[in-house]
Formats: C-alpha cells, structure tokens, sequence
C-alpha cells in the first residue's frame, strides 16, 4: 500500500521525508513504511488548515453545530475503528 499524507483535501507525497518503518510493539513486526513528514509538509498543512477555518465553513458554524460534528467524526471513528487501525 501507497501511503501519503492528507493535506487540503488530497494524498499528497511528502515534500522529501524518508521512509520511516512502524514497528508493531507487542511482536517487533514492521506494519507499514510510511513518509516521514518534513517542515514544509507541516507548513503546507497548517496553511491548508488555516484556510478551512478563515474561508467561514466551520468558523462561521455555531458551538452546537461544531460539537454534532464532532460526535458524528467520533461515532464514525467507533464504527469503523477496526478497520482504519490496520
């Protein structure tokens, strides 16, 4: 499997990370090799978010819609939890 990070809405490679291995700690067996993410990557994706929230989609919402939002992000999670920790 191709892993990248998700930045503005998009997989985009790393701007220049190496590959960094995940360890399973319980046995010591690697999971996956992943892009090690770099400054400009975090800069890219802080800017991505800063634009989300300036643009009013969730900025403008109101403290109750944010937190149903939120609770429909964290049923999701429960849902299908399995799955996205493989």
């Amino acid at each position: 499997m191709d892993y990248k990070h998700f930045i503005d809405g998009q997989w985009v490679d790393s701007q220049g990370g190496a590959p960094r291995t995940i360890v399973n700690p319980a046995t010591g067996q690697p999971l996956a090799t992943v892009p090690d993410g770099t400054r400009a990557d975090v800069d890219r994706a802080v800017q991505a978010a800063k634009r989300a929230f300036y643009d009013g989609r969730w900025s403008r919402k109101t403290p109750g819609e944010r937190s149903l939002a939120l609770f429909r992000l964290a049923d999701l999670l429960e849902q299908h939890g399995e799955r996205i920790g493989r």
